[in-house]
C-alpha cells in the first residue's frame, strides 16, 4: 500500500526517546482510522544526507511563514518545487 502522496518510506531524524515517542504516537494516530501506517518508517541520525534535504526546505517555509526571508521559498516556489497549501484547522 502507497499513501496518496506517494511516499512509500519515511525517514525521521532521531532525538531522544520522548521524542521519538511522540513521533511514533503522532503516526500512529493519525493513520489509525485508515486501518494502519501505509508506509515504512524509521529514525536516522543528522549524518543521513536525505534528512538534509528536509531540513533545508523546513527552513525556507519556516522562515517564509514567519515573515523572517521569503528568498528561498521564492527560488522553490519559482521553480515549482513546494507548494504552500492552507486548510482550515
Amino acid at each position: 500500500m502507497v499513501c496518496a502522496q506517494g511516499a512509500t518510506h519515511v525517514v525521521i531524524e532521531a532525538s531522544d526517546e520522548a521524542t521519538m515517542g511522540r513521533d511514533r504516537d503522532t503516526i500512529l494516530d493519525h493513520h489509525r482510522d485508515m486501518g494502519g501506517v501505509p508506509f515504512v518508517y524509521d529514525w536516522r541520525s543528522k549524518n543521513e544526507r536525505l534528512l538534509w534535504v528536509a531540513d533545508a526546505i523546513a527552513g525556507a517555509v519556516g522562515e517564509y511563514v514567519t515573515g523572517q526571508n521569503s528568498e528561498w521559498f521564492a527560488r522553490l516556489d519559482s521553480a515549482n518545487t513546494i507548494e504552500l497549501v492552507s486548510r482550515p484547522m
